[in-house]
């Protein structure tokens, strides 16, 4: 059996599912590539969920973030 190959990946959490779900929404209509997806353990997040993509998107999520003054908590980098 082989292990499928870890990325690096970026991971954006949230005070609430509410935040999750608006920039959920506003990436969606960007035709950002990503999805929520649960709370690795490496991290915690006060909502139990967060965004995860490539970590190529970084820079243009973070523009849109700022633009549209989405609520997020922390953005991390970890493999998954």
């Amino acid at each position: 059996m082989k292990m499928k190959e870890k990325k690096l990946k970026l991971i954006i959490t949230f005070e609430s599912m509410s935040d999750a779900i608006n920039l959920e929404k506003i990436l969606k209509k960007k035709n950002i590539e990503g999805r929520l997806i649960p709370v690795p353990r490496e991290i915690s997040s006060g909502c139990g969920t967060v965004w995860c993509s490539d970590i190529e998107l970084k820079e243009q999520i973070m523009e849109i973030i700022s633009h549209e003054k989405a609520d997020i908590n922390k953005i991390y980098e970890i493999y998954k």
